[in-house]
């Protein structure tokens, strides 16, 4: 019996996983947050989701996460007013804060600088591109005033 040797390509290099993070998803809508922390996990995330945007600060409290995707149209309390108390308990190093919404007008990314947003990012997004925002967002220094990330 004769054998023939195969020569199997490499398999195609993966880009290296992120740093697991613990992420926090804060979505009015039960489907977007739970599909987006899925996602999240997907990509080597810890993530949790609230859909009380009241509950955003005590569950960030808790549970210490790295970054936090907020949408910004709520009820009750919308996502620059829980912004606003988030950056009272953490600041941009110890935590980093994306705005990930519908609204995406010049207004809009000006409001999300002034409250202490690090990234504002349009919805739907996929996760590829919610990868680039961790690695950009976390492996950056504090994003001086006056300079925007995304």
């Amino acid at each position: 019996m004769v054998y023939e040797r195969v020569h199997t390509p490499a398999a195609p290099r993966m880009s290296p996983k992120p740093k697991q993070y613990r992420a926090l998803v804060v979505d009015d809508n039960h489907d977007i947050a739970h599909s987006f922390a899925e996602m999240l996990r997907l990509i080597d995330c810890q993530a949790s989701f609230v859909t009380d945007p009241r509950r955003a600060v005590e569950e960030a409290l808790r549970l210490r996460p790295h970054i936090v995707f907020l949408d910004i149209g709520m009820p009750h309390l919308d996502g620059y007013e829980v912004a606003k108390e988030l950056r009272n308990h953490f600041p941009p190093e110890e935590m980093k804060l994306v705005a990930v919404t519908a609204y995406g007008g010049p207004e809009d990314r000006r409001a999300s600088r002034k409250v202490g947003f690090d990234a504002h990012v349009k919805k739907p997004i996929d996760p590829a591109f919610v990868e680039s925002i961790i690695n950009t967002v976390m492996d950056r220094p504090p994003t001086p005033p006056g300079t925007w990330l995304v």
